[in-house]
């Protein structure tokens, strides 16, 4: 592990125990300083992790438009890297903002193409959480 490596996991971890203390604007400096650093390593799956967790803090704050955009991206690289977990959880999470913000059809549209996404990979569990939100 490189001191980059090391220092944005510490930093990952301290935006998730401010996270879950619900000090959701120190979570969110955290998380920024988490994504800038895997941004210079340019690890994609580090990325990933922290576009999602400032999409979620977003959301805690009722900042609905910016969490949906770091879904969108956390979305993107999921996507990209192929990682079926990753995509399944971002849709899931887009469609819980989309919810927030009394979009309903379009959170009907994407929680129906996660069921979708669970059918195609056969995996239960996935399948499992898509129908009992």
């Amino acid at each position: 592990m490189t001191d980059s490596e090391g220092e944005a996991r510490a930093c990952h971890c301290l935006g998730f125990a401010h996270y879950s203390l619900g000090n959701y604007r120190e979570a969110i400096r955290y998380y920024e300083q988490d994504l800038a650093l895997a941004k210079d390593l340019k690890d994609q799956l580090t990325m990933a992790r922290a576009f999602c967790n400032l999409g979620l803090a977003f959301k805690s704050l009722g900042q609905y438009s910016q969490a949906l955009e770091y879904q969108y991206n956390f979305l993107q690289i999921t996507h990209s890297l192929k990682n079926v977990p990753g995509k399944f959880r971002a849709m899931g999470n887009i469609g819980d903002i989309l919810i927030n913000m009394q979009n309903m059809q379009e959170a009907v549209l994407l929680y129906n193409q996660q069921l979708k996404l669970a059918k195609q990979v056969r995996n239960t569990l996935m399948h499992f959480d898509v129908l009992h939100l």
